[in-house]
């Protein structure tokens, strides 16, 4: 509010000396601006990029910011939602959101037109995800996971890396990001803590990096299980920060572990466990027993987001 009326003031002050008030800024410059103002890393702009590509027809992209109107974007976005889900609706809004926030620091007096948008029912179902799975079957599908290409030493190096960070996973709940982010500092068995405090995702300009955890929340010390002890003193051993790191010498990128898991399951004919149901298993048991510390010990900003996690079994007796 305080930046509008800076902008409206100096805008007043331009007409009353007769100057010229503004140059305009086209949808395509907005977008662009607000990209380099608001997207910091290749994975955000590469969705950022995709809604903008789908959301805006070329020939809306030249059109000046300032003659699209509440009902020009309304339009867009009921089109939007005819062929695209809840989850993907939810982010156009964002994005307009940024477009005129990035105008607007730009100097450019713009009312948020997005603001007036009365958000459509998304028409494409939802996919089904899978969020939880047995231990029955999680046991099947790890002894499939070991012998998957297990011929080569490249193979089982990727296979067993992955196997350790999905024990990591099952016993903590943490993000397949943070398993695969652990440093040998961040282990005290003499004390039993293991420290939260990274995760692997892209910069502005790279992608496998070692980087910032999700929110200060997710920086956290969680007591280490003594199943989970022989994993860790296996994982010091290797000589390398993260101590998972692939052949390559960079951090593993977890949407490649994630194909891996879908491979595994193909070829050896067991359940598809992916990493997430891991973490959805530790939310569910968790919130059993007590949403707050599941709360915290999932490094959530938010107890809701906690009972994301738990299945329907566990609401109810909770309730």
């Amino acid at each position: 509010m305080a930046a509008a009326k800076e902008c409206r003031d100096k805008a007043l002050m331009d007409i009353r000396m007769n100057k010229v008030i503004i140059h305009d800024m086209t949808v395509q410059e907005c977008y662009e601006k607000s990209l380099a103002l608001f997207v910091n890393n290749i994975k955000t702009r590469k969705r950022h990029q995709n809604t903008y590509d789908q959301l805006f027809p070329e020939e809306f992209r030249t059109k000046q910011m300032s003659k699209v109107t509440a009902a020009d974007l309304q339009t867009l976005v009921n089109d939007y939602a005819q062929n695209h889900s809840e989850d993907s609706l939810s982010r156009t809004k964002t994005l307009l959101k940024q477009m005129y926030r990035a105008a607007l620091m730009s100097g450019i007096p713009l009312a948020d037109q997005s603001q007036m948008i009365i958000m459509p029912k998304a028409k494409k179902p939802q996919e089904p995800h899978a969020k939880h799975c047995t231990l029955p079957d999680l046991e099947l599908f790890l002894e499939g996971l070991l012998d998957y290409n297990s011929h080569t030493a490249e193979g089982r190096k990727k296979s067993r890396d992955t196997y350790l960070a999905l024990k990591v996973m099952q016993y903590i709940g943490i993000r397949p990001q943070e398993a695969f982010a652990l440093y040998s500092e961040d282990i005290d068995l003499v004390h039993g803590v293991i420290y939260i405090r990274r995760s692997i995702g892209s910069t502005a300009t790279s992608m496998r990096q070692v980087i910032a955890t999700k929110t200060g929340e997710s920086i956290r010390a969680l007591p280490i299980p003594d199943p989970l002890r022989p994993v860790l003193e296996e994982m010091l051993t290797h000589d390398t920060e993260p101590l998972l790191q692939d052949l390559d010498g960079l951090p593993y990128d977890t949407s490649k572990i994630s194909t891996l898991l879908c491979n595994v399951a193909a070829s050896k004919k067991v359940p598809h466990i992916n990493q997430y149901m891991l973490r959805h298993m530790f939310g569910t048991d968790m919130t059993k027993k007590n949403v707050k510390l599941a709360q915290t010990m999932m490094g959530h900003e938010s107890p809701k987001m906690t009972l994301n996690y738990a299945n329907k079994a566990s609401l109810e007796e909770m309730r």
